[in-house]
């Protein structure tokens, strides 16, 4: 099955397939596949469709000049897990939504947007989801550069 994965997306990702590497993960066979930020749709698609692959969670992790998103899904028949890393640079902090493609993506996606900073273009309810409306724009409780002012009284 992970080879059939691993053409599938690379002859329809084309450029947008970077890498891939099979590791275990949480005893379970686990494929990661890194994939530009452009590519993250139609990958999202692919599994889903061909493979029957069941939406996780999208995860972030922030780097010097990119915030990695990984999209998690399952395919449980197989025992397999398959993770798509999409880097999204600081500069441009968009990617499109795949909450469209899997409904369970939308709150996730607005969490993300809320900590991080991602806007994932065409979401289909782009408001708050953990932060208040009046959260300060621009500051994102989960980036390295966000600081917390303690009032030294």
């Amino acid at each position: 099955m992970e080879d059939k994965i691993e053409k599938k997306l690379r002859e329809e990702l084309g450029d947008h397939f970077i890498e891939y590497e099979l590791k275990p993960s949480n005893k379970k066979k686990g494929i990661w596949i890194r994939i530009s930020a452009e590519g993250n749709r139609k990958a999202a698609k692919i599994l889903i469709n061909a493979f029957k692959a069941r939406f996780s969670t999208t995860s972030s992790v922030e780097h010097s000049s990119f915030i990695e998103l990984i999209y998690h899904f399952a395919i449980d028949e197989e025992g397999l897990a398959v993770n798509l890393k999409a880097d999204v640079l600081k500069t441009n902090l968009m990617v499109e939504t795949i909450a469209d493609i899997v409904p369970g993506a939308e709150f996730i996606e607005r969490e993300i947007y809320d900590i991080f900073g991602i806007t994932f273009r065409n979401h289909p309810n782009p408001k708050r989801l953990i932060l208040s409306d009046d959260w300060k724009e621009g500051e994102y409780p989960l980036r390295k550069s966000f600081r917390v002012d303690k009032d030294e009284t």
